[in-house]
């Protein structure tokens, strides 16, 4: 429940495998809300490094759903998660009675799901640019992982730490101390590669001039890493455009729209379509469009030529996305 009630609290809430039932008494003051919650999991976390004593102590809550004398709701699923012995993590070995009350599932980790997450998420482009093209390294742990631990290298690739590398990238800071932070993250070997590809992005052009119509020099023979990392960064400000610019009032009177969305609408495709070749453009389609929420019949202008070029080139890409 999330409110006050005058009059003294008078709540009732009964639940089953198919409904719940709210009773309320009394009045709600101004501006309350009472909120039910009957949607839930019960995750038993890193339960692979809990002690045998606690790990026992878990029998009855996983088997019979039962902490003393309270019962979890039957529509409350119980889960776990733990490191296996050869992840080279702290773990203790599940009992055989607890171990047998769980369907064991391995999970693997995946790039493609991991992209989209990031996306979303507005994970640095250096570093989404980067694993496009060196998607092996997103996760390595190997016996030369462990040997490198040993010597004080105690960094290595995961999803986890490209995240946690992902917002410490800054221009704030010295080279030195901003690679010693990179290698300190995803280890000596993967981090001075990375450091390699970032040296190349930090020349690239900013975004948002771009798709403020400057005029730009940009590089055609760069790698398709780079590549990749330019055309993140541009999708990035593009909905960072969206958000400020756009107004939903004249959605589909884009003659109405601000001057400075059309332009960066018109800039946007034009940088696409003339600099990053069709694999890229058409990958920025889908990002923009799917993973960032926005319809390309948005960046139409409708006096502008040059998006009608762009729309007839690519309009079996376009019609997926909408």
């Amino acid at each position: 429940m999330n409110g006050n009630l005058d009059g003294g609290l008078g709540l009732t809430v009964t639940n089953d495998m198919f409904e719940s039932t709210v009773t309320v008494q009394g009045k709600l003051k101004k501006g309350y809300k009472v909120v039910v919650i009957d949607k839930a999991i019960i995750f038993l976390d890193e339960l692979s490094a809990a002690v045998p004593e606690v790990q026992n102590a878990a029998l009855s809550l996983v088997l019979d759903k039962r902490v003393g004398e309270y019962d979890v709701p039957p529509t409350i699923p119980i889960c776990a998660a733990g490191n296996r012995e050869s992840d080279a993590a702290y773990v203790h070995q599940l009992s055989a009675p607890l171990a047998n009350r769980f369907i064991h599932l391995r999970l693997m980790h995946s790039y493609n799901d991991w992209q989209q997450w990031a996306i979303i998420n507005r994970v640095h482009p250096h570093v989404i640019g980067y694993l496009q093209f060196k998607q092996d390294q997103l996760f390595m742990f190997t016996q030369q992982t462990e040997a490198n631990m040993a010597k004080g290298d105690c960094g290595f690739p995961t999803p986890r730490s490209w995240t946690h590398l992902s917002d410490q990238l800054t221009d704030t800071l010295s080279d030195d101390i901003m690679n010693s932070i990179i290698c300190g993250a995803v280890g000596i070997g993967v981090g001075n590669s990375f450091i390699a590809h970032r040296m190349v992005c930090d020349q690239l052009p900013n975004p948002i001039e771009i798709l403020k119509g400057k005029k730009i020099d940009f590089d055609e023979d760069l790698d398709a890493a780079v590549r990749y990392s330019i055309a993140t960064s541009l999708c990035y400000a593009l909905e960072d455009f969206h958000k400020k610019y756009y107004d939903e009032a004249f959605d589909g009177q884009i003659k109405k729209q601000p001057q400075e969305w059309q332009v960066a609408a018109d800039s946007f495709c034009n940088f696409i379509d003339n600099h990053l070749g069709r694999d890229l453009t058409v990958m920025c389609v889908h990002l923009v469009a799917k993973q960032l929420g926005i319809s390309f019949t948005r960046l139409k202008d409708i006096d502008d030529e040059d998006f009608d070029e762009f729309s007839e080139k690519y309009r079996e890409i376009l019609r997926k996305t909408i």
